[in-house]
């Protein structure tokens, strides 16, 4: 940043394809794996921050990711609303626990530089007593499994985010200090956050600088000074906002008598067959509502003629008497046709899900 020039964020575990194609839409002059000697004096720097100072790619699930166009002027409008929702101040340290590739562990930095806080860096959560930090569903999954979770009964406050959490991890950790958050990069993070250890698993309200509206179909609109106005592709610059200034989110949502906004899913993931429409979480809540699911992730693939299929990767995989009973009690118009194991732990990682279901069509298909 002291040399003007701009921070681009990549995730050096990315499949290479995906680093590849970020790369190229980049479309830089030179790419430069080295750290200059010389020091620019804080004070001859001068800061636009209405100017383009960071991309953050997004996307992942695609397999045609876009690099989102972020300001120090977006990050100061994030920063200051979540700030502002948890009082925060230089008594309470953050914890980064977070990669800085991920917006959520940037977010984390700037959220300690903003309230003058000092920043502990412990990706193993071994001490949390009294901290701030930002945690996602995966991770809390493999505390639970690993009976690993008691030391975040002393953690000041844990955000959760990143991706939806299920109802069955919802009643493991409502004991925590949790506060249940909904977020995207092209939002610099933190667009609304429930109130601490909620009764019900929901997003909250926005906060202070974003503020979000959901349409007929279900779609949740974004708004706010937080929010980016541009992705970037080889020095071109396309808007994010309709003529309303509204950011499509491709997510699905609802609010409650409260006005707490409730996720439903991915308007490219949701169900239909026959008419009906269902929402992938709630055939899981179904299924774990009768079935002991350590794990559960319900999915849809396409059939040769473009019919969905729906599909189910659990631990453990009910016995074909048990899939009956469950057909039985659930219906067969929306139960899961395919039953697959993991194979390995399950991270809420957009990449994952892609790969998930393009290994169930092998299975299917082949």
């Amino acid at each position: 940043m002291s040399l003007k020039g701009t921070i681009c964020l990549i995730n050096p575990k990315a499949p290479i394809n995906i680093q590849q194609s970020l790369i190229e839409k980049l479309g830089p002059h030179e790419i430069i794996n080295t750290i200059s000697k010389d020091k620019i004096p804080l004070d001859k720097i001068e800061f636009d921050p209405k100017k383009m100072s960071f991309l953050i790619p997004t996307s992942g699930s695609s397999h045609h990711p876009k690099w989102i166009v972020q300001t120090l002027e977006h990050w100061e409008k994030s920063v200051e609303g979540s700030c502002d929702f948890f009082e925060a101040t230089s008594y309470e340290p953050w914890l980064l626990n977070l990669p800085l590739f991920h917006v959520s562990g940037l977010s984390i930095f700037l959220r300690a530089l903003k309230s003058h806080a000092p920043l502990i860096i412990d990706k193993n959560l071994k001490f949390t007593s009294g901290l701030r930090l930002s945690i996602v569903p995966s991770q809390l999954e493999n505390l639970v499994h690993e009976n690993k979770i008691d030391p975040l009964l002393k953690a000041s406050s844990i955000l959760i985010g990143g991706a939806k959490l299920s109802q069955s991890l919802f009643k493991k950790i409502r004991h925590l200090p949790i506060f249940i958050t909904y977020g995207m990069t092209e939002a610099c993070s933190q667009i609304s956050c429930s109130e601490k250890s909620p009764l019900k698993l929901q997003e909250g309200r926005s906060i202070k600088n974003r503020s979000f509206k959901i349409d007929t179909d279900s779609q949740i609109l974004l708004k706010g000074d937080s929010v980016s106005d541009y992705s970037y592709d080889k020095g071109s610059l396309t808007s994010l906002k309709n003529v309303e200034g509204f950011y499509q989110t491709g997510d699905l949502g609802r609010f409650d008598a409260q006005g707490n906004l409730e996720l439903l899913g991915r308007k490219d993931e949701r169900i239909e067959l026959k008419g009906e429409k269902i929402y992938p979480s709630q055939i899981e809540e179904g299924l774990s509502a009768h079935y002991p699911f350590n794990k559960i992730l319900v999915t849809h693939v396409l059939d040769a003629k473009g019919e969905m299929l729906i599909i189910a990767y659990c631990d453990p995989v009910p016995q074909e008497d048990e899939k009956e009973l469950l057909r039985q009690k659930l219906g067969s118009l929306f139960f899961p046709k395919y039953f697959f194991h993991f194979e390995k732990n399950y991270s809420e990682s957009k990449i994952l899900l892609s790969a998930l279901k393009s290994k169930a069509q092998k299975l299917i298909f082949n």
